[in-house]
């Protein structure tokens, strides 16, 4: 987890520790938006559920999961939808 950490921390500076939770069952996980890159970690969620393009999910066409290849998308489509402003 501290790669993970790290990672978040360079590129999403204005997140502080106390907003990032780490979980291995995604089931427990209440929020508005989920963004993941593994169909089982979205499929029971209830909320905005986005998919994160990469190579073990490229070949399924077809999801209810808005599908992105890059942050740049995610915020995109969060700003779009009224999730996030700069």
């Amino acid at each position: 987890m501290t790669d993970k950490q790290m990672w978040i921390h360079e590129n999403f500076p204005f997140i502080s520790w106390k907003q990032i939770v780490f979980c291995g069952d995604k089931n427990m996980i209440k929020a508005d938006i989920m963004i993941d890159d593994h169909f089982k970690n979205l499929d029971n969620f209830d909320g905005l559920t986005i998919l994160f393009t990469q190579p073990h999910n490229i070949l399924v066409e077809y999801s209810r999961h808005t599908r992105v290849n890059s942050w740049e998308e995610i915020e995109k489509l969060l700003t779009w939808q009224g999730f996030y402003h700069n």
